[in-house]
Parts: structure tokens; C-alpha cells; sequence
């Protein structure tokens, strides 16, 4: 999904570059300073090139919770800072973005797809639904369905009790 030359977020190498490190649980991050996050984010904010709505709300709304850090943990790696003491950072937002300034945004859109895709495989594989039959079968959803019309109302009773006396 990236181009050449481009480091996945949160790998990296140590100093003589012969161990490669990367995160190995879902929701762990490592290797991003809160510092240098905002930095990266200051810039595209000024950019103001192909940002959408809920990414720049995200950005922003970083941007000012940061300033409430404490000035140690803007230094620190975030791999080593608890959840309770760092806000979560839009690192997805700020890759895209960057994605987008690096005139890669054909091979964003290409990995988002494929990303769709795999999401929707793993849906799947945990449900042994697809997404269609999960749609189809959802009770949620007000559909017109087939019926006989056996249902009785009040005026069906007027008719049933004219009938039963008829035949007696």
C-alpha cells in the first residue's frame, strides 16, 4: 500500500539498522512523539490542501488538547506514556494527509479499498455472515415482506359472528 521509500508508521530500526521493530498487538503504537506529531499537524493545517471536514475536526481538536500536555510527555515516545495521560493521536488522519500531500493519493484511495475489502472478509470469518445477508436479515430494517393476510381485525369479528349464528 505505500510507495517506495515510505516507513510504515511505528516501525523502525535500531542505530546499526540490522533490527527491524513494529508493533505487534492492534492497538499498540510506538515510535510517534506527541512533539512531532503536532509539528507534522501545524503544517498540514496550513496547507489547507484536500483536508475533509472530520480530519480537520480530528487535527484540531488534537492540536488544542496538546497544548494541556505536560511538557515531559510531548518528549516522550508514546509507546511509553499510559492511555489515561495521552489523548489519542489522529495518526490515520495525519498519514493520509501526508499521503495526500506526497501526491500519493491514488495509492491511498487503492489501499483504502483493498482495506474495505479485507474488513469486510473479516467480518465474515468472526460473523459467517456477509455483509449483504447481515443487511437482508437485520430487524432493524422495515421491509415489505410476503403474507397470506390470515390477520384478523376487529371488523373480521362482526363477520365471524354473523357466519357462526348463520350456522347455527
Amino acid at each position: 500500500m505505500l510507495p517506495p521509500g515510505t516507513t510504515p508508521p511505528g516501525v523502525g530500526t535500531d542505530e546499526e539498522e540490522s533490527e527491524v521493530t513494529s508493533p505487534n498487538k492492534h492497538g499498540q503504537i510506538s515510535g510517534f512523539k506527541p512533539k512531532n506529531v503536532k509539528l507534522v499537524m501545524d503544517e498540514i493545517l496550513k496547507s489547507d490542501k484536500d483536508i475533509n471536514n472530520e480530519t480537520l475536526s480530528k487535527l484540531r481538536e488534537y492540536s488544542s488538547i496538546f497544548e494541556s500536555l505536560d511538557p515531559h510527555l510531548q518528549e516522550e515516545d508514546c509507546g511509553e506514556i499510559t492511555s489515561e495521560k495521552l489523548p489519542p493521536m489522529p495518526i490515520f488522519e495525519l498519514f493520509s494527509q501526508l499521503m495526500i500531500l506526497g501526491d500519493n493519493k491514488q495509492e491511498l484511495e487503492a489501499g483504502l479499498e483493498k482495506l474495505v475489502k479485507l474488513e469486510k472478509n473479516e467480518l465474515m470469518k468472526k460473523t459467517g455472515k456477509s455483509e449483504m445477508w447481515t443487511k437482508l436479515t437485520d430487524e432493524k430494517q422495515e421491509s415489505v415482506g410476503f403474507s397470506f393476510g390470515f390477520g384478523f381485525d376487529e371488523s373480521d369479528d362482526e363477520i365471524i359472528s354473523q357466519v357462526s349464528k348463520n350456522m347455527e
